[in-house]
């Protein structure tokens, strides 16, 4: 849905019908609006639109005064016009430019993740594919175990996954819809128009879950591949997903609070069943703290382990 949207509704296309404004240059790959005021904050010179250089379409905008920033027009609408529901939003977008939204149901959205988490996971089992690390080869198990430390039970507890080319070929196989993955987020569009899996060859793929449900992914390069998106969006999120982990947050009274995913694998093992671990996947949020703060119980001991 929303990167359908993405594709019909581009960005500058977007922020011009919804403002009523055109554009003005404002340095290299760069546009203001022609009042040169944020439609959020309305301060002046301080809203500011990036340019792909190649393609000439919008990017990214960001207000340098109110600090908003997004990246496509579903996201911008919602703040302009207040829309807390990103589903909401797009729906509201999509009747205002008289598109048809491709539907993905909730229980197939549900039955896309776990089988794309079965997929990735029997691919980290069986994979013969070699990293290379202090020049020694491993295939991507022998690789989370001699060199992240990880047992292969955790791994497996975890679903913990190995990304590589045959994703999209295998749901087709199965029947499952190119517009179903794309709406889940699982499959995507490049500048080109050209569909590919979001997740690329070569990534170790985490799996979140929400009572016991698939309800996220992650990914981390074993290289740490500039430029690679580290996890889907959050309106592909399901099961009011926040943190890596949560499952664990309600069955203990010491909680461990960590920053990624290997951090957490490691630290579960130490703590064996004694404490909860959950990891904030990067810098935490409002939301992540509000969610913490809801669910914790009075006597509760909590830990933060950061680098």
């Amino acid at each position: 849905m929303f990167q359908y949207l993405k594709d019909e509704v581009p960005l500058l296309k977007g922020i011009a019908h919804f403002t009523g404004k055109d554009f003005l240059p404002a340095g290299t790959n760069t546009l203001e609006l022609e009042d040169k005021a944020c439609p959020f904050c309305k301060h002046n010179d301080c809203f500011r639109i990036k340019l792909d250089p190649d393609t000439g379409d919008g990017l990214l905008y960001r207000c340098f005064s109110c600090s908003e920033t997004g990246n496509d027009t579903v996201q911008f609408y919602s703040t302009l016009f207040n829309v807390a529901k990103p589903k909401e939003a797009a729906e509201l977008v999509a009747k205002e430019f008289g598109l048809t939204l491709p539907e993905v149901s909730s229980n197939i959205h549900q039955e896309i993740f776990e089988v794309a988490a079965r997929y990735y996971h029997q691919n980290l089992l069986s994979s013969k594919e070699h990293l290379l690390h202090d020049d020694r080869g491993y295939t991507p198990l022998r690789y989370q175990i001699e060199v992240r430390k990880h047992s292969q039970d955790i791994l497996e507890k975890e679903c913990v996954g190995w990304s590589d080319d045959g994703f999209q070929d295998y749901m087709d196989s199965l029947g499952y819809r190119e517009d179903h993955l794309l709406a889940c987020g699982l499959l995507v569009k490049n500048t080109e128009g050209k569909i590919r899996s979001f997740f690329g060859s070569g990534a170790f793929i985490y799996p979140h879950f929400v009572d016991g449900k698939v309800s996220h992914f992650t990914q981390k390069t074993p290289d740490r591949i500039k430029g690679v998106k580290y996890q889907l969006r959050n309106e592909h999120r399901l099961n009011g997903y926040r943190l890596y982990g949560q499952d664990d947050i309600e069955q203990h009274t010491k909680i461990f609070i960590v920053e990624g995913e290997n951090d957490r694998l490691t630290l579960k093992e130490f703590v064996r069943g004694k404490a909860a671990v959950i990891a904030i996947i990067g810098q935490i949020s409002r939301q992540q703290l509000d969610w913490i703060n809801l669910k914790l119980k009075s006597k509760v001991n909590v830990y933060t382990i950061f680098d």
